[in-house]
């Protein structure tokens, strides 16, 4: 959650597709899971409020909204991909 625009829209095709996936999963653990989707909910509601891009940081909003922070959104979302079928 804390890559720079900038870095989103990079020369090398590769990495430009790293990020996608990356926030693709995370999408998908959000709203797959109570926590996550209430979080993003409530991301999304103050995003009505104030753009996220004046509203701080994206990791800053899901630190207060996730229930242990933005580190247990870590430990949970790599957890959740740790049991996926692939």
């Amino acid at each position: 959650m804390n890559i720079p625009s900038s870095e989103w829209r990079t020369e090398s095709a590769r990495v430009e597709r790293s990020y996608y996936i990356i926030a693709w999963s995370m999408m998908r653990f959000l709203v797959a899971t109570e926590p996550g989707a209430e979080a993003l909910a409530k991301v999304i509601t103050t995003s009505n409020d104030r753009p996220l891009s004046k509203a701080g940081k994206l990791a800053e909003n899901f630190d207060g909204h996730y229930p242990g922070g933005i580190g247990k959104l870590d430990a949970d979302w790599k957890r959740w991909i740790g049991q996926l079928r692939i």
